[in-house]
């Protein structure tokens, strides 16, 4: 029997895997962070799935790097499962779990292009274009057929970094395969045509800088490593000198091999540059709170300042729910003369639905899922494969697809589990929820005094009887007023008291 759950990644964006079940052998296509706003997260920063034991995989396979496909990896104690991925990949996966203080898995590295038996699985991985290095759509062979993934990625036949996607490939695996089922990325369904290629925004990008009269600080993603390429040659090219603040950016650039040229101004030397002949490359393109951007917002970054007359360039899309977050980045510069500027001289890495139909068109699959991406995405995806004659089927995360006996369909739905990340610490999702009720219902002190002797709660009573307070407080029914409420809650609560320590008159 051959079954597919699709762990994440169908909805919401982020938190992207699945698990390829063939007759007891587990393979894992990447593990992924769904990251949470503040308004989503009640103080976590990102959301994970859990592996029950029967979903613990033999072997797992990266697509690319980028944190939505293997930030989860650390989390999920998979140390001793064995990992294949293309070079940059594995290089940012060790770096990961590095950060993290522990012991990298041990990774086996696959070229783009290359093939490796994975679990006893033979997959393949084929050259795809995205927005991050050595990223490859997979074709895994199961005893059921074909299937192909296609990671993230966009019909690119241009790139200053890495391949072009491998459409020669594509084809002969569609006509070559008996191919049951194309996994693949929708996060572009809504958008008409194809996908620029980063080679496109070079001249623009220098064109504006040349324009501009103040310094420019442009934010985009840590890994867009062919982004940090682009910027480089448009400040050669409009006679800026470039700097780069932070950590992250050099490392993703160690991990890919490249350099961004001579010339590149150590932050130190950034004032002996006149303002208008600087351009300062930083990550934190979504105003994370303790990212480099808000830190140079704030003037916690020593020799980068922003005063009248700069501007910051926002080199990436804003991602759904950061929208307040980057409207407070421009609130706080705004006093200052500083402006601030979203989707500079930007492209995907996603095709859009022209980059779509070419894939589906390539692989001639015998069913569509479209996965990665919200339910917007995944119904245009699914209409459009529709259109093109190839059944699409619409999915949810949970669902267990059967690629035995017939077209693939969903065979059940099976709950998941989820963890949440506060800083590097792990917590049921149930904290989440308990968290939103305490901030819809408010917080309640019930403040009980008694005549002597005095009843003291121990601790871990005291802590039971206000967890309880605050439950029935938050499934207050509607109509009852506050007070009654909690007069209410209180007496339960006192008769709840287990007995406990007695104290006098002149206790303390």
């Amino acid at each position: 029997m051959t079954r597919v759950v699709l762990l994440g990644g169908i909805g919401t964006f982020g938190m992207n895997g699945l698990l390829i079940d063939d007759g007891g052998r587990k393979l894992m296509v990447d593990a992924g962070l769904r990251f949470l706003s503040d308004a989503a997260g009640y103080g976590h920063r990102a959301l994970l799935f859990d592996l029950d034991d029967d979903l613990r995989p033999d072997a797992v396979v990266l697509t690319h790097a980028h944190e939505d496909h293997i930030g989860a990896l650390p989390h999920l104690g998979l140390d001793d499962v064995p990992m294949w991925a293309t070079p940059f990949t594995a290089r940012l996966i060790a770096q990961r779990f590095a950060r993290q203080g522990q012991r990298a898995p041990r990774i086996e590295v696959v070229p783009v292009g290359g093939r490796a038996t994975c679990a006893g699985f033979d997959v393949e991985f084929v050259a795809v274009n995205h927005s991050i290095p050595d990223s490859a759509a997979l074709r895994i062979e199961t005893t059921a057929g074909v299937i192909v993934h296609s990671g993230d990625f966009r019909c690119s036949d241009a790139a200053l970094l890495g391949a072009v996607t491998d459409m020669d490939r594509l084809r002969a695996i569609g006509t070559n395969d008996d191919v049951q089922a194309l996994f693949t990325d929708s996060t572009g369904a809504l958008t008409e045509g194809l996908t620029a290629p980063d080679t496109t925004l070079v001249e623009p990008l220098a064109e504006r800088l040349a324009a501009t009269e103040g310094q420019v600080v442009i934010s985009t993603y840590a890994r867009h490593v062919e982004r940090h390429l682009v910027v480089a040659e448009a400040c050669r090219r409009a006679g800026r000198r470039l700097c780069v603040v932070g950590r992250s950016i050099p490392a993703s650039l160690s991990a890919a091999e490249v350099t961004l040229g001579a010339g590149v101004l150590a932050r130190g030397e950034l004032t002996s540059v006149p303002r208008g002949q600087r351009c300062v490359l930083v990550s934190g393109c979504q105003a994370e709170p303790q990212g480099n951007l808000m830190r140079i917002a704030r003037d916690q970054v020593p020799h980068v300042t922003l005063d009248e007359g700069d501007e910051v360039w926002i080199s990436a899309r804003v991602i759904p729910g950061n929208e307040d977050a980057l409207r407070g980045l421009a609130d706080r510069l705004a006093p200052r003369g500083v402006r601030v500027h979203t989707a500079v001289c930007h492209t995907s890495g996603h095709g859009g639905r022209e980059d779509l139909r070419a894939l589906i068109r390539a692989v001639r699959p015998k069913t569509v899922v479209p996965i990665h991406g919200g339910t917007a995405q995944l119904l245009a995806h699914a209409a459009l494969a529709e259109d093109l004659g190839v059944p699409a089927l619409r999915v949810r995360e949970g669902d267990v697809l059967d690629l035995d006996d017939g077209p693939l369909r969903v065979a059940m739905t099976r709950p998941l589990r989820h963890l949440l990340l506060e800083g590097d610490v792990l917590r049921d999702d149930d904290v989440r929820d308990q968290r939103r009720r305490m901030a819809e219902a408010g917080v309640c002190v019930v403040d009980v005094r008694t005549t002597p002797p005095t009843v003291l709660l121990h601790a871990t009573h005291k802590n039971l009887v206000e967890a309880r307070l605050c439950d029935a407080l938050a499934h207050k029914d509607e109509g009852v007023a506050w007070a009654d409420a909690v007069a209410e809650a209180a007496q339960r609560m006192k008769a709840a008291c287990p007995a406990v320590v007695v104290r006098g008159p002149d206790a303390h």
